[in-house]
Order: C-alpha cells, then structure tokens, then sequence
C-alpha cells in the first residue's frame, strides 16, 4: 500500500522508530514522508494513523 502524510505542517518526529514494514523500521520511509513524498509501507503503526494516510488507486475505465 501507499501512504503519506495527512498536512504536511503535522510531520512525524524523527524519533518515533515507528515501522511501517514488517522487516522493521526503516528511517528513510519516516524521511521520505517528511518531505511530503507518498511510499509503499506494509502496515501503518496505531500511533502513527493520526499522521499518515492509506493512498487508494482510483482505476480509470477507458471506452474505446
């Protein structure tokens, strides 16, 4: 899935050492959502929801 952040004001402490991969934490995803980038994460930690948002695909139908 991808995520990213919900206001790019509200960024998340580089501190946290929350995961958002089952392989364990990795800084560069906090860095990277930090700078306002969307990346692909496993698993979105609970204290970490009220920061990030899952990203949906809208799948666009083309008529031919």
């Amino acid at each position: 899935m991808k995520i990213k952040l919900k206001k790019k004001e509200n960024r998340i402490p580089p501190n946290s050492m929350w995961c958002f991969n089952y392989a364990g934490y990795d800084s560069n995803i906090i860095e990277k959502l930090n700078s306002g980038e969307s990346v692909a994460g496993e698993k979105i930690p609970k204290p970490a929801s009220e920061y990030v948002k899952k990203i949906n695909k809208i799948n666009k139908k083309e008529d031919n």
